[in-house]
């Protein structure tokens, strides 16, 4: 019977996702879970801003966005920039032009604003062709970062 239990308690270990499995390790030092504000990043030139709220948008899709829906509120074609591979966000909290890196999402450029009834948040913008990709990102809290230039 111990034996049986044993290998119940290996097995459980086994599937317990590590740091590295989650692909979490070149955002943090520290493995403590439970203390998200003690976390550091790895990249020296970053500053620890908190956990925020993070949701996605499909940028091109005026019912996501306004009447022109690709360009942003610095005026740039983010359909343009996500089609050549940059990443693009909205926030009302940080400057345009401001770089984030994001807990299991990576950098991006804040181009736009979010609707003011969502001011605390950061959008991350996908491309129209990945609706489905954007739902799946969902509502998520998680910590964030401005990297200093």
């Amino acid at each position: 019977m111990f034996l049986l239990m044993l290998a119940y308690v290996v097995v459980l270990w086994l599937q317990t996702p590590q740091i590295e499995d989650l692909g979490l390790e070149r955002y943090f030092v520290s493995n403590e879970y439970e203390n998200p504000q003690s976390y550091e990043p790895v990249q020296p030139d970053t500053e620890f801003i908190g956990i925020r709220t993070i949701t996605a948008y499909n940028v091109g899709i005026v019912e996501q966005t306004d009447d022109t829906p690709c360009l942003d509120s610095n005026q740039e074609d983010v359909c343009q920039a996500l089609a050549d591979g940059e990443k693009r966000c909205a926030s009302n909290e940080f400057a345009l032009g401001t770089e984030l890196l994001i807990e299991d999402y990576g950098q991006c450029v804040v181009s736009g604003r979010t609707n003011k009834k969502y001011s605390g948040r950061i959008d991350i913008a996908f491309p129209t062709d990945q609706i489905q990709e954007a739902k799946n990102f969902g509502k998520q809290e998680l910590n964030v970062w401005v990297v200093k230039k």
